[in-house]
């Protein structure tokens, strides 16, 4: 179950099938065949902004079979069909067959502009590490309650995090330990204070977690006996966070505590 559910967890995988059959010479060893059904991946969508923008792009998220995504969007004016620049996603979700994902988004629309790099890997197991980086420098307009109009901020921000999580059999659960650090410039901003625009303050956050889970899979149909097959997550989380953010006007210090539990019932 634990498979599939990894197998399926890739967005270009629309179903898998396992099928273990004993060799009939050495019953000893088994034959294994894993077989997956690729997700329709082709998509065209469009968006209508305020100030004449229009969007229209086109994405693949198998592109040439690779397992791969790729985006394209085109911006222009829907007033006089000026250029407004073109936007690019790419990602890899299983990079070298590792199952880190890397992703990559860059290009301008009209004042905005973006740029961001990054790679990470989840748990995926109940023993299991998880490791990620992400690295942005966008500039776009935020509406601003106070002064109740849009202004152009352009922010840079790098996260960077790690973990590692441990199965104890005895409780059927597992404990995990991460970390977590934040670093957040914003060199073009409306003016700011101690209590004036938060959200728009240099900082830097270091986070540390620690908590036990269980998780295990079931199979499922989302409509009840029809459609595809999906694996549902059930179990527990309990967590504790601590922490501490520095930046240019204030400290903090963080501590939480949050516990999570989810479960099915048979209906019918």
């Amino acid at each position: 179950m634990r498979n599939k559910q990894l197998l399926r967890s890739r967005s270009y995988i629309a179903d898998v099938e396992i099928v273990v059959q004993t060799d009939t010479l050495d019953t000893t060893q088994v034959h294994l065949t894993v077989k997956t059904r690729d997700s329709w991946t082709i998509s065209v969508d469009g968006a209508l902004h305020s100030e004449g923008h229009t969007m229209v792009g086109i994405s693949d998220a198998n592109i040439l079979g690779s397992g791969n995504s790729l985006k394209v969007m085109t911006n222009f004016s829907r007033k006089d069909f000026s250029y407004g620049g073109n936007m690019v996603e790419y990602e890899i979700p299983n990079l070298l067959g590792t199952f880190y994902t890397a992703d990559f988004a860059a290009g301008r629309d009209f004042y905005n502009s973006t740029l961001e790099l990054g790679m990470r890997k989840e748990f995926l197991r109940p023993t299991d590490y998880e490791l990620g980086a992400t690295y942005s420098d966008n500039k776009a307009k935020r509406y601003m309650i106070e002064e109740d109009s849009s202004e152009l901020v352009k922010e840079r921000n790098l996260d960077v995090w790690g973990g590692y999580s441990h199965y104890l059999r005895g409780i059927r659960s597992s404990i995990y330990l991460t970390g977590r650090y934040n670093y957040r410039r914003v060199s073009l901003r409306p003016p700011v204070a101690v209590d004036y625009n938060p959200a728009l303050h240099d900082q830097d956050v270091l986070l540390f977690g620690a908590g036990l889970y269980r998780e295990r899979f079931y199979t499922a149909n989302m409509v009840y006996g029809f459609g595809s097959r999906e694996y549902l997550a059930t179990g527990y989380k309990a967590e504790l966070l601590s922490g501490y953010s520095w930046g240019e006007f204030k400290d903090a210090m963080y501590l939480g505590l949050n516990y999570e539990t989810g479960g099915f019932t048979r209906v019918g």
